[in-house]
């Protein structure tokens, strides 16, 4: 519990902080050399839904961690558990975060996105029965994440990952047994 809490703390501070970035360079235009330096580094930040989409992503986030919490506490019934994924996993849909997959419709991409979100929700979930085990899967599927985001000149992606990947790094080292 208290290494999830951790997690998610250094997490969400850094998503706070790039949805911070994404509001102000949406202001920028009234600093036009400061606007169009930021837009030349942070391109991707500067789209009109990003501040819409991170605060989806963050508010999904916060929602999920604090199920997890209480559940950690007193047991949640596993219907409840998987209603309240479903609504948090909705957010991001809600606010156009989808996944493609080679499909035009949104209507697909969203189910496919919320269920996704849902099974990867659930998945580490289950992971968590070990110590170090859902952290260590977490940080080597983040590695590679982050290569694939360098590969692909995802900047704000790639800072996000090697963070995310430090933090539960940093968890791992206090969580082998007997943790």
């Amino acid at each position: 519990c208290g290494g999830g809490i951790a997690i998610f703390t250094v997490t969400v501070g850094l998503l706070g902080g790039i949805y911070c970035a994404a509001l102000f360079i949406n202001w920028a235009p009234w600093f036009p050399t400061l606007h169009d330096q930021l837009k030349e580094y942070l391109g991707g930040l500067a789209l009109p839904k990003t501040g819409l989409k991170l605060g989806a992503i963050l508010l999904g986030g916060a929602i999920v961690f604090t199920l997890g919490l209480i559940d950690d506490m007193c047991t949640v019934k596993p219907s409840i558990k998987l209603c309240v994924q479903g609504l948090a996993a909705l957010l991001p849909v809600l606010a156009g975060t989808t996944a493609t997959l080679f499909v035009q419709s949104p209507w697909v991409g969203g189910v496919i996105t919320l269920v996704w979100i849902v099974a990867v929700t659930n998945a580490f979930n289950l992971l968590d029965n070990m110590d170090g085990l859902s952290a260590g899967v977490a940080a080597v599927s983040g590695a590679l994440l982050l290569v694939v985001a360098l590969q692909g000149g995802q900047l704000f992606l790639a800072a996000f990952l090697a963070v995310f990947v430090g933090t539960l790094l940093g968890f791992l080292r206090f969580n082998f047994p007997p943790a």
